[in-house]
């Protein structure tokens, strides 16, 4: 139950399932608007019509991965209320204009995690008002030089700050299924989900679900694909 009028982050490292689990949400809400930012540009149209996204419900942004436009286009989302639920994916991904029209050795410490900050202190009152939900989907990053892991979100501490519930991802690959998969034919895996914090229910409560892999191509369609 993601809650509406606030902010809510899904976090945990690559390929644990956070974009699924997402789109899960989103077909699950059937006659709710949605707007989805795709900063990754990796979002599959084909999973979505087998997940049974409603067409005419999503409206997908995927023309800049600039965290200047997609700052103005949530925002304009927040204010408007036409959507029920925003989710922008990801917020790790997506860069700023200084860092592509500088030099590939220039340090860009700390300019995403202003405007994402300036962001998050706007836009509560607005999703308060419009009984919007803000999704926001984080990779978990290792810091480096730290004597033990330790892990963090990119975009500074706005959105943990603001977020009303945060979900952590976590797993590993002794819980891939079924255990006696040939050639490597998984079915899926399962994730532990962590509560790390809650402003709506109970936090740090741990729940196991089942991701399922999209069924295989069959070979006679691998074969008409062109190589490169």
């Amino acid at each position: 139950k993601i809650p509406r009028g606030r902010v809510t982050q899904i976090q945990g490292p690559y390929a644990v399932g956070k974009t699924t689990l997402a789109l899960n949400m989103v077909a699950g809400l059937k006659g709710v608007k949605v707007f989805y930012v795709d900063s990754e540009a990796s979002l599959n149209p084909e999973l979505l019509a087998k997940m049974g996204v409603e067409a005419k419900n999503f409206h997908l942004y995927n023309e800049s991965a600039f965290i200047e436009d997609v700052y103005e286009v949530v925002l304009e989302a927040c204010k408007n209320g036409k959507y029920d639920m925003i989710v922008v994916d990801s917020l790790a991904s997506m860069t700023f204009r200084t860092e592509e029209e500088g030099k590939s050795t220039d340090s860009n410490i700390g300019q995403k995690a202003k405007v994402v900050n300036k962001l998050m202190r706007i836009v509560p009152m607005y999703l308060k008002n419009t009984d919007t939900a803000l999704v926001i989907i984080n990779q978990e990053r290792e810091v480096i030089g730290s004597y033990v892991p330790m892990k963090y979100t990119p975009g500074g501490m706005g959105v943990p700050y603001a977020a009303s519930l945060i979900l952590a991802l976590k797993t590993i690959p002794s819980w891939r299924f079924p255990k006696d998969a040939k050639n490597g034919m998984y079915k899926g895996h399962e994730i532990e989900v962590t509560i790390a914090k809650s402003k709506v229910s109970q936090p740090h409560r741990k729940a196991k679900i089942k991701l399922f892999y999209p069924s295989p191509i069959p070979q006679e369609e691998v074969s008409d694909v062109p190589a490169f």
